[in-house]
């Protein structure tokens, strides 16, 4: 388990690599260019039941855009999210609720209203990692604002797979 741990963390760091390598050659080589490629924090807090078993998740994306005219942008994410689980204990028993870790990925559109405000759909599946495995479908609505490079977006993120898990996020990101 161990060794697919590190596996897993050597594949995500070489593939941030290769996307920083590739979004500078990309952003040297083209003016004007449709594409946008940029790195994106992520951080939940969960709704409902599952907010009394786990804390909050965070995370992080790489992430890619394609305007297709300068209102509409189809958007691609492939990420990382850690999720803490809640510790519990009663005059008999002390417990603790397995982190999860996942892979989200995500294929989307944004909207923008304004130049600068945006409404977003997002649709994917989740890969969790630990303590099992497993996949879900993602379902993510949000709005945010992109000032120059950076964005900011707030969201409602369902995961489904025959039960039901919902958090509301927060994502601060960085577009190259």
């Amino acid at each position: 388990m161990k060794n697919t741990i590190f596996f897993g963390r050597e594949l995500l760091f070489s593939a941030f690599l290769l996307f920083i390598i590739a979004g500078q050659a990309l952003g040297q080589s083209t003016s004007g260019s449709s594409l946008g490629m940029g790195l994106i924090f992520e951080a939940g807090s969960f709704l409902g039941d599952a907010g009394k078993n786990y804390k909050r998740g965070v995370g992080g994306s790489l992430a890619a855009t394609y305007a297709i005219d300068n209102d509409v942008q189809l958007t691609f994410s492939a990420g990382y999210l850690h999720v803490q689980g809640k510790s519990f204990e009663d005059v008999y028993l002390a417990y603790k609720i397995d982190d999860w870790k996942a892979l989200p990925i995500r294929l989307g559109t944004k909207y923008f209203a304004t130049p600068h405000l945006f409404l977003k759909a997002e649709t994917g599946a989740v890969f969790f990692l630990e303590p099992g495995t497993g996949t879900a479908l993602i379902l993510s609505p949000g709005i945010g604002l992109q000032l120059h490079h950076f964005e900011l977006a707030a969201k409602l993120e369902t995961w489904t797979d025959g039960g039901t898990v919902s958090f509301a996020g927060f994502s601060l990101g960085y577009f190259f």
